[in-house]
């Protein structure tokens, strides 16, 4: 018997890791597979296109974060960082404005959620490291905080507070869901949900 149900989770970071190094001579980084299969999904042919993309595109034999936000996707993961930074800079009309581009361009709702889960997901787990009594920094750390991030996401969860913090969670859950079609019960068209979204983890509302 073989298996061939769809890989994902850890088996898939598993065969990412080790496709990249067996048949691409690079070797990723645990957060930069983890970001990788936000941005592109689990289909193994786009993630291997990428895999080839990264090695021939790449001086270095290590793929880091870094490295991905500057070569998979574009303008648009870029793009999709600088939204995150405006979010957490409290600037939400500039990260609107940006959402707006991306949006207008065409990019598929569910890529640029994958950029913002990637982020929000790890200051969701560092919230809930520091109310076991972890200092915030090295929460952020141990969550897997992009390392030049760590003193802006700081600032940006003592602005928004705890109660705001804990909601991370929920509030990616439910935009997922929708844009799924789980919820459709007089619930908002696609872009709006992620744009309500965007406000609600600004800490507008």
């Amino acid at each position: 018997m073989v298996e061939c149900t769809e890989l994902e989770g850890a088996p898939l970071a598993r065969w990412l890791g080790a496709t990249a190094k067996e048949q691409h001579g690079i070797e990723l980084t645990r957060d930069a597979a983890a970001l990788l299969i936000e941005l592109v999904g689990s289909r193994l042919s786009q993630l291997e296109s990428e895999l080839a993309k990264l090695a021939s595109c790449s001086s270095a034999d290590r793929i880091d974060v870094e490295v991905v936000r500057s070569l998979v996707g574009g303008w648009q993961v870029q793009s999709t960082f600088d939204m995150l930074s405006a979010l957490r800079r409290g600037r939400t009309g500039q990260a609107l404005v940006e959402f707006g581009r991306l949006y207008e361009s065409g990019e598929p709702l569910p890529k640029l959620m994958g950029g913002v889960v990637y982020v929000y997901r790890r200051l969701a787990r560092a919230t809930e490291m520091a109310r076991q009594g972890k200092g915030l920094n090295e929460a952020l750390k141990d969550a897997g905080v992009f390392y030049k991030e760590i003193d802006e996401s700081n600032r940006y969860m003592r602005r928004i507070g705890r109660d705001a913090a804990e909601q991370i969670l929920g509030r990616l859950l439910a935009v997922d869901k929708g844009l799924k079609g789980a919820d459709d019960a007089g619930r908002l068209p696609d872009h709006l949900l992620v744009e309500r979204l965007l406000v609600q983890l600004a800490g507008a509302v």
